[in-house]
């Protein structure tokens, strides 16, 4: 070959050839990206209660600061049931004071130590305490994900009470 004859290489390829399915090969090989979290999906708990933890995991529970963050107007960000923070995921099922109090109970209840979250993946991670068999770690599972749907319905009640229609 001679210096002033022009050649392009494709880098894809040993024998430098180009060809469309060797791109898609490669974008394939690096398009996976392992999410952070996965929910663990439980048969025992119908499917809507299982969803508000999907949701909250997919970041797509819609919170009055993520609705007004979709410039969505909203009357007041403050929480509905305390009334003192904005209300965020974290702050309905981890931070204000009903959640806290329910997850003492529910702890007190199942007779297990009093445990800290400090998000709401800490909470869906509860159940997989070393020291459970699994049917009770399900079980676990269970109560605390009926306890997240129902902490989401009594916060929607009182949102749907305060939106004049």
């Amino acid at each position: 070959m001679r210096p002033w004859d022009d050649k392009v290489f494709w880098l894809g390829d040993e024998a430098g050839g180009f060809s469309v399915r060797d791109i898609k090969v490669k974008i394939a090989a690096n398009a996976y990206i392992e999410p952070e979290f996965v929910f663990d999906w439980n048969h025992l708990v119908p499917m809507k209660v299982s969803f508000v933890g999907w949701w909250v995991v997919l970041d797509r529970l819609p919170t009055l600061v993520a609705l007004a963050k979709k410039n969505i107007p909203v009357c007041s960000n403050l929480c509905p049931i305390c009334g003192e923070f904005e209300e965020s995921v974290e702050h309905i099922f981890i931070s204000c004071g009903l959640a806290q109090s329910l997850w003492c109970v529910i702890s007190q209840w199942c007779k297990m130590p009093e445990f800290f979250l400090f998000n709401f993946w800490d909470l869906l991670e509860v159940h997989k305490d070393s020291r459970l068999s699994s049917s009770k770690a399900n079980i676990l599972q269970v109560v605390y994900l009926i306890a997240t749907w129902c902490l989401c319905k009594k916060r929607n009640d009182l949102v749907q009470s305060r939106v004049p229609i």
